[in-house]
This record gives structure tokens, sequence and C-alpha cells, in this order.
């Protein structure tokens, strides 16, 4: 069977960029993620063996995210949120924003991933983890109109947000009767 000469540049043009990307994992080190490989580059980054608890799909100012909350084997109360921006279409990633609570033990966090080289683009990560099912929900304030927005996290043993406009430091823990029960999730 003869195959013509566009399928022939394409095929060619193809195993080009495969080429390009292997190459350039392999030369950039760190630098690039392949989807499959989130939580090794998490254990490599960290040291410890990690369990995927949540992940979310995300596109800001039209850039493609992947947002992932794991924790080390036998640790729930060790949080670490890592973003990877999608290149390529989804061909490879590259880590944008990461943090860790190490031995913290906060049952939430929250990271700000800037986009766009220190322009006031970015994306609130809310993170955390509902021990015991402790909370019914949270709440988060708007810096556009200063409301609450609430998220139901009861059914939720792992939670995992983003937000655009709010005010970073601001997040409130109810309990099922609507008693305020932030400082359990803000433990030293």
């Amino acid at each position: 069977m003869r195959r013509n000469k566009g399928e022939k540049v394409n095929l060619f043009v193809a195993a080009f960029i495969i080429f390009i990307v292997i190459g350039g994992s392999l030369f950039l080190g760190n630098k690039i993620v392949f989807r499959s490989n989130f939580l090794k580059y998490v254990k490599k980054t960290s040291d410890q063996t990690m369990v995927l608890k949540k992940e979310i799909k995300v596109t800001y100012f039209k850039k493609n995210y992947v947002i992932i909350l794991s924790t080390p084997e036998g640790k729930n109360e060790e949080l670490y949120a890592n973003c990877f921006e999608e290149k390529i279409g989804g061909l490879y990633y590259v880590p944008s924003y990461s943090a860790s609570q190490g031995k913290c033990k906060s049952l939430y966090g929250a990271i700000c991933n800037f986009m766009n080289n220190g322009t006031d683009d970015k994306f609130i990560v809310v993170y955390g983890y509902n021990k015991d099912y402790m909370a019914s929900s949270y709440s988060v304030e708007s810096t556009l109109n200063q409301k609450p927005q609430a998220k139901d996290i009861s059914k939720e043993e792992y939670f995992l947000d983003t937000y655009e406009d709010i005010d970073y430091g601001k997040v409130f823990f109810q309990d099922k009767n609507n008693e305020d029960i932030t400082p359990l999730f803000i433990r030293q």
C-alpha cells in the first residue's frame, strides 16, 4: 500500500514532535511531567510515596490546568496540592505551583497560582481534609461584592476547589448546625 506525500509529511511531523518532547523531558528533568506521572513527580519532590485523593481540571485565562491533592501513605492529615499547566493539548504538563503542609496539622490550605508573569491574573485553590466529616460546608468571601460563597462538603472526605475573585485568607467552616468550626481546621 502506497502512502501519498501528505501522509508521509504528517507522519514525519508527528514523529519529530514526539522526539522533541521526549528529548526535552530528558534535558529539562523536573520541568516536564506526563499525565500518568503526576504522583511520581510529587513522590520525587516530597521524598515519600503519595496517594491521590482528589483531582480537578480547570481553565483560566485560556490556559488549562490539572490540580491534584495527595497525601503520603498513612498520613491523611499531611496535604500536598500541586498545579500542572497543560501544554500542547495535554501532550505534557509543566508544574506551575505546589504547596505542602509538612508537619503542620492544619486540615485545610490555600494556594495562589499566578499567571502571565507578575500580573494580577491568578486563581486560588482551596483544599483540605474533612476529617470525620466534621464540616458540612465552608465559605469564602468574594472580593467583588464581599458576599460569602458556600461550598457543601458534607459528603466529601477531601475537598479541592478553585476560585478567581475571593479574599485569600478568609475561609470559614461550619458544621451541620451552622456553627463556626474554623478553629478545628487550623490546628497547629
